[in-house]
């Protein structure tokens, strides 16, 4: 073999040996992950019950929402909103014996009446129900008075009877049941609440529909 050839022989034998210690370096190489993924369970907004004292349960603050857990505390006059109704108690008075319509009493309180003028708006995109009878009065001692109805009916039945008559009780009274309120549209009405006479309001509490939060208006 001459010098040109044992050259070219040497010169390949170089490039494999190269080439085999390459594939071996490149198969010891450790690849680490570029991410990780977590198998811990991603926490749920879920409602927790607790039983109430009548034996029933009911939703309480969600463990992760930001909602008040109580009804916001409101003035006289001043705007609250639950849902998608916003409310405005304009006046109240207690210590109401009877109810009169036509001049001739109609209905004689257990305890006293208090009555509740209310200012009622939808502030929603969609048509709203506002029940009367969903409407609470608290006292000072806690309890928790609802809308008398029997006065929706009363009112209801002396119209009937005398249509042309407007008593000072029943002159703006809300209607039994539920009454559809428009996007944009507003109502004005008269709650009722039949007390014991020893009792002192506290507050009213508003809701747009059964169940919901609700808001509290003082009655100082």
């Amino acid at each position: 073999m001459d010098k040109r050839s044992l050259f070219f022989a040497s010169t390949q034998l170089a490039l494999m040996m190269s080439l085999v210690s390459g594939c071996a370096s490149v198969g010891s190489v450790d690849v680490q992950p570029t991410s990780t993924v977590s198998s811990s369970p991603v926490p749920r907004r879920t409602s927790i019950y607790t039983e109430s004292g009548d034996g029933g349960s009911g939703p309480t603050t969600s463990a992760y929402s930001s909602e008040p857990s109580k009804p916001q505390i409101f003035g006289l006059g001043e705007l609250a909103r639950d849902g998608n109704l916003e409310f405005k108690v304009d006046d109240y008075v207690c210590g109401v014996e009877e109810l009169s319509q036509g001049g001739y009493v109609q209905l004689r309180a257990k305890g006293q009446y208090c009555i509740v003028d209310v200012w009622v708006r939808n502030a929603g995109l969609s048509p709203a129900g506002f029940d009367a009878n969903n409407q609470v009065l608290i006292t000072s001692d806690g309890g928790r008075n609802i809308h008398d109805y029997g006065v929706e009916a009363m009112c209801m039945g002396m119209e009937a009877g005398y249509p042309g008559s407007t008593g000072t009780n029943c002159a703006n009274y809300f209607s039994v049941g539920n009454i559809l309120i428009n996007p944009g549209m507003t109502m004005s009405g008269t709650l009722f609440f039949d007390l014991a006479k020893e009792a002192s309001p506290d507050s009213v509490e508003l809701h747009a529909f059964a169940g919901s939060l609700g808001v509290r208006v003082s009655t100082p």
